[in-house]
């Protein structure tokens, strides 16, 4: 009877602890599956496995922590949302009083330093975010009335609000000459001449029609609300980006329309090869906007954007405004260059993984004010995942005729 408590015993030993080595295997194939989403860039998938690995290891430790600020940090790059950057500080923290003087994690420990160093203005508590919300509303009002300052001087210098209002109809020509070659997939190719004309009614109605030398035509008619493109026999509604876009050209002069509830927006005072300037920043969830305007003139000289030009196109364009005329008291930029890098999804199944990745990247840009114009890395961690087409191309576009207020008829505003 003895030696069969001494077996029973020695048997409840072995299953605990063939129990806790199962687990323990369990736990570390929980991280690897929480590696693999992070690599992926599915962050909400690494944190729960992250927490099943957690879980079934009985405690934190440094790689899960570690692995956890890094998922922590994208996903708040993209959503924002406030309880995620609470969390991600208390881990910061936590990882950076825990392990300060283990030498095997100096790399990593650097890596979080850097993380909770940009977070500096996220705050840590509800009582925290309610005091910096309270702060970033009177910056924002601040910068809010010194940019619309910089926006009526530039009214002004262009012929003044009363006389932009008065603008009730536009019509322009253009003429694009290319600049270098159109680079698609890094293979060049000559770039046809270009020729365009757009008629707007102030509020009701933008037509534009593009005319490639030797190619078909495409028009783009925006109305409140809609958009269609046509391109030869091939007529179709824009999306719900391209359309928000395309609507904003139903303002002739949207410096003359009030801020957007959607927007916000920056003031940066600075000098340019010794020229003082503006630098007035615009951005909401699809894009930003990046104009920079004269002190001295008051006149715009380039606009910057990156942004969403459809649901599954990524844009960044620069334009310089070289020289204005003035066309019956209102003066318009003539002459201005146009560089731009369009960048899809090679296949359908990476329109998610692509957003989300260019999501990341306005955030950062939003955050730091640099704009990468042609910079190709808009890559996924694993670059095998994300396939891109990315076509650059540049023109020098010359204004050849405008007409104030001229009287339009249905068939000029109408394919």
């Amino acid at each position: 009877m003895h030696m069969k408590k001494i077996f029973l015993l020695l048997f409840m030993i072995s299953s605990i602890l063939f129990e806790g080595f199962s687990q323990v295997a369990v736990a570390k194939l929980k991280f690897e599956d929480a590696e693999t989403a992070y690599n992926a860039g599915d962050y909400t998938k690494a944190i729960n496995k992250l927490a099943e690995s957690e879980k079934l290891f009985g405690k934190i430790n440094s790689p899960i922590l570690h692995l956890r600020i890094l998922a922590q940090n994208k996903l708040f790059a993209q959503t924002g949302q406030v309880e995620l950057g609470f969390e991600l500080k208390r881990n910061c923290a936590t990882f950076l009083k825990d392990y300060a003087d283990v030498e095997a994690l100096e790399e990593k420990y650097k890596e979080v330093y850097r993380i909770n160093e940009n977070l500096a203005e996220v705050a840590g508590s509800p009582e925290e975010a309610a005091s910096l919300s309270d702060k970033k509303n009177k910056e924002y009002q601040a910068a809010k009335k010194k940019y619309m300052e910089v926006i009526e001087r530039y009214l002004v210098a262009i012929g003044g609000r009363n006389n932009l209002l008065k603008v009730q109809a536009i019509e322009i020509e253009k003429s694009f000459e290319p600049i270098g070659y159109l680079e698609m997939n890094g293979q060049k190719l000559m770039i046809k001449k270009v020729k365009s004309i757009e008629r707007v009614k102030e509020k009701e109605i933008f037509f534009y029609e593009q005319k490639p030398q030797g190619f078909a035509s495409t028009v783009y008619i925006s109305t409140p609300g809609t958009l269609e493109i046509t391109t030869g026999r091939t007529k179709r509604k824009g999306d719900e980006v391209e359309t928000l876009i395309w609507n904003e050209n139903l303002n002739i002069f949207p410096e003359l329309a009030p801020l957007s509830d959607k927007d916000s927006v920056a003031i940066e005072e600075t000098n340019i090869n010794g020229t003082k300037v503006y630098v007035l920043t615009k951005k909401n969830t699809t894009r930003t906007v990046k104009s920079i305007f004269h002190a001295q003139t008051g006149l715009k000289i380039s606009e910057s954007f990156l942004g969403f030009i459809n649901t599954t196109s990524f844009g960044e364009n620069e334009i310089r405004y070289n020289s204005y005329t003035e066309f019956d008291g209102v003066k318009l930029v003539d002459n201005y260059t146009l560089k731009l890098i369009n960048t899809t999804p090679a296949n359908k199944g990476q329109d998610d993984i692509f957003k989300s990745l260019n999501k990341q990247k306005m955030a950062l840009v939003s955050k730091s004010g640099v704009y990468t114009l042609y910079n190709e890395n808009i890559t996924s961690p694993q670059p095998n995942v994300l396939k891109l087409n990315i076509t650059k191309q540049a023109f020098n576009i010359k204004i050849d005729g405008v007409k104030i207020n001229p009287v339009f008829k249905d068939k000029d505003l109408s394919f």
